[in-house]
């Protein structure tokens, strides 16, 4: 008996120095992880986040990491929260939350809204918001504006408000099932958005959309056997912009205005002042140098998105005036 309680001993003798060495080293890789957030306080819900199982600040910090480019977490009362600065934050009203942000994200804000948040450390209040690079627009009939960005969606009320932040958020896919990560361009017609990735367009239910229900693809084609752009200059293997007003339809790609309004399809230089270029300045006011994305207001009026400066241009097509417009706020 004495001899296997000695043995006994013995292996815990040998066990217990193993496990205080796995405990202090998961400690130390945990508290380096913690030390890469900065503890902020806001009055800000999350638009996107998930639930893990955490025991302690460092756990959260730790498996929020392992889920993913998380770059929020929140911790309370043995409940674990991790957000990404792509799905950014909604203004709350009686919620006090203790946030962790990543340090490197302070140095480039990221955060897709105009919430308030107050530091822990200057105890500051001020509202941030980002510029942000445009990938695709559309204005629905009721004026409201969608910005994609990444692999969001932004709204806007109203297109006017596009230097004002947006009123909500959500990733593509949740709006539009099927389609993952950014786009090159979308528009709408009287009964359909069409979105663009490469050479596919996915044609989805405008009715839906309308409301912000999530759809199906009616359909999916390819751009080069929905539109013809015969010898008009090639065949472009990504599209920036397209401009459709019902009668017209023009194509920004591979710095080339394709006009497929016309049986004869043409293509110039997107920078010429070519009597085809129908954009081309009339009030010597300085045009974007690149287009990112476009939306069509009306029959007179058309947005262009430019991720140089973040800037955004307004074009009266009747005139030729173009108009140079504050960042896009996100």
């Amino acid at each position: 008996m004495g001899l296997q309680f000695h043995q006994r001993d013995n292996v815990i003798n040998n066990t217990m120095p193993r496990f205080i060495f796995l405990l202090a080293i998961s400690f130390v890789v945990a508290n380096k992880n913690l030390f890469h957030f900065r503890r902020w306080k806001t009055n800000c819900l999350f638009t996107k986040e998930i639930h893990v199982n955490s025991r302690s600040r460092l756990q959260c910090a730790t498996d929020c990491g392992k889920q993913g480019n998380f770059d929020v977490f929140r911790y309370k009362k043995e409940k674990c929260f991790c957000s990404d600065s792509n799905a950014g934050f909604v203004v709350g009203k009686a919620f006090t939350y203790t946030v962790y942000i990543r340090k490197k994200t302070l140095m480039n804000w990221n955060f897709t809204s105009s919430c308030s948040e107050k530091s822990s450390f200057n105890g500051s209040l001020e509202v941030r918001r980002s510029p942000c690079t445009v990938d695709a627009s559309i204005i629905l009939h009721n004026r409201k504006l969608l910005l994609f960005s990444n692999n969001t969606i932004l709204f806007y009320d109203d297109y006017k408000n596009v230097n004002t932040g947006p009123t909500s958020i959500c990733y593509i896919s949740d709006l539009f099932l099927g389609v993952v990560g950014p786009v090159d361009a979308a528009f709408n017609d009287n009964t359909s958005v069409h979105i663009i990735q490469g050479l596919d367009v996915y044609v989805y239910p405008l009715s839906t959309i309308l409301v912000d229900i999530p759809a199906t693809p009616l359909q999916t084609l390819s751009l080069t056997h929905m539109f013809n752009f015969g010898n008009a200059h090639k065949t472009p293997s990504s599209i920036d912009c397209v401009i459709n007003d019902g009668s017209r339809f023009y194509f920004f790609g591979e710095n080339y205005l394709y006009d497929l309004s016309t049986n004869s399809p043409t293509a110039v230089e997107w920078k010429s002042n070519s009597a085809h270029n129908p954009f081309k300045s009339t009030n010597h006011t300085p045009y974007p140098h690149r287009v990112d994305a476009c939306a069509t207001v009306d029959s007179h009026r058309i947005l262009f998105f430019s991720g140089l400066e973040y800037l955004f241009f307004d074009f009266a097509d009747k005139m030729g005036h173009w108009s140079e417009r504050n960042q896009t706020m996100c």
